[in-house]
């Protein structure tokens, strides 16, 4: 992504789905779509809290932890830092959770950490595991970020941004692939 030429072809929404963490160096990805994007473009970002309550409980074992893999962890208050750095005002940050299987949150409990075999069986066999349960821990932020005008944060003059309606293409992220950058064009 960072070394391919755009050329003069901006875009209106950029997605990112647990990404950031993963990256060397955040600051080149996001003068790169910084540079792409023009005034009133997206950008979606999800990715931990350190700041959480979660995480903060946890420590060291919170889920999120697992060098080598996440370079760098970001709380809302640093996510909205280098948003801005970029000419990005947040728009939306909330917490999000997941779908998760009972089957598979019963067999790492059961079979993996508890080596109760029978028990992951018999539940098995009764179908109990044969659904699935949203789950929200509190610790994944899921932020929306606008291009501002000129780079100009929370700018109300006689052009705002903040007012502007978008007719947006609904894409499908595909799970199997969750390390991702996702850029589109507005409809």
């Amino acid at each position: 992504f960072l070394e391919y030429d755009f050329g003069d072809r901006t875009f209106d929404i950029v997605c990112m789905w647990d990404t950031i963490e993963h990256l060397n160096n955040p600051d080149l990805l996001f003068k790169k779509i910084s540079n792409i994007t023009g005034v009133g473009a997206l950008i979606t970002i999800t990715t931990g809290d350190i700041d959480s309550l979660n995480s903060r409980v946890r420590g060291n074992k919170w889920r999120l932890i697992h060098p080598p893999t996440h370079l760098h962890y970001f709380s809302k208050k640093t996510i909205t830092k280098l948003l801005n750095k970029y000419g990005f005002e947040i728009i939306y940050n909330r917490y999000c959770g997941f779908h998760r299987s009972i089957d598979v949150i019963a067999y790492r409990l059961l079979e993996l950490q508890r080596k109760q075999s029978k028990l992951y069986s018999i539940l098995r066999k009764l179908g109990l595991t044969n659904t699935s349960l949203y789950l929200n821990l509190y610790d994944i932020m899921y932020v929306i970020a606008r291009k501002c005008w000129n780079n100009i944060i929370s700018w109300d003059g006689f052009y705002n941004v903040r007012n502007i309606r978008y007719s947006l293409k609904i894409a499908r992220c595909s799970s199997l692939d969750p390390f991702s950058i996702v850029v589109y064009d507005i409809c």
